[in-house]
């Protein structure tokens, strides 16, 4: 079966050979998952005690109900796949380490993006909600703001406006987020730890670091090599947090680790 699921604006992977005949989920900062219903309001109480209470304060109202374990369960499931390859981004990383650490996770390799098992900080644009005229403005911004992502070629700055803006009534054009994400963040006074998690991930993991990243610190990716999974690290040079996954180098290091 080799279905796509186009769920970030990064459309390279499932062509590239290693993932032809795959299930890959690539996930960005946001996820929009129509799936809805009792399950997605439910606590997981299988998670460790000191992680839910954790939780509590990191992703009240919006992220554990919108983003949460029962969700992305719901739409693994429903691709009809047993297994599935997962590249996350950020908090797409972060989701994909809480599916791996659980015993009959679907979950058969797991990169992760420029994520570790803290969340330190978000961005002040996070939650910002900019109106442009046309998809120059939006370029102009995201050059700005996603500066860190590196020395990217004018057709990839040009592909990440396009998929990261949307149309609105009034022929304006806005973010394709959710401007909601932001809202739990103000409530976060303290590291949120994910280490229990990621100690308990058996799949091979692959860990993306950009060296100049604000978010995932040089010792948290060292450490993330020496325990739990034992993550095979991969650094890249003059980039914040995060890798794009637009250089072909990039892609490459994902194809070659997903390959069956």
């Amino acid at each position: 079966m080799n279905r796509r699921f186009d769920l970030s604006a990064i459309e390279s992977f499932s062509e590239i050979p290693a993932c032809r005949g795959r299930e890959v989920l690539s996930l960005l900062i946001l996820i929009e998952v129509p799936i809805s219903g009792k399950e997605s309001e439910q606590y997981q109480d299988d998670y460790p005690k000191e992680y839910r209470e954790r939780v509590e304060k990191f992703s009240r109202n919006y992220i554990w109900r919108r983003i949460t374990f029962t969700d992305m369960t719901a739409l693994i499931a429903r691709t009809g796949a047993e297994s599935v390859d997962w590249v996350g981004t950020s908090m797409g990383g972060r989701i994909g380490k809480l599916l791996a650490a659980e015993a009959n996770t679907p979950i058969r390799r797991l990169v992760i993006n420029d994520a570790g098992p803290f969340v330190p900080r978000i961005g002040a644009h996070v939650g910002q909600s900019p109106v442009f005229d046309d998809l120059e403005g939006v370029e102009k911004y995201m050059r700005e703001i996603y500066a860190p992502f590196g020395d990217l070629s004018d057709e990839n700055w040009r592909h990440l406006a396009r998929y990261g803006a949307r149309a609105m009534p009034d022929n304006k054009l806005s973010l394709a987020w959710d401007p909601a994400i932001a809202q739990p963040f103000p409530a976060v006074n303290q590291d949120v730890d994910l280490w229990s998690a990621y100690d308990r991930i058996r799949c091979p993991v692959l860990l993306l670091h950009g060296l100049h990243s604000d978010v995932l610190p040089t010792p948290i990716a060292q450490e993330m090599t020496q325990r739990g999974p034992r993550a095979q690290l991969v650094e890249f040079p003059k980039i914040g947090h995060a890798p794009a996954l637009m250089e072909p180098t990039q892609i490459a290091t994902i194809a070659e680790f997903l390959r069956p």
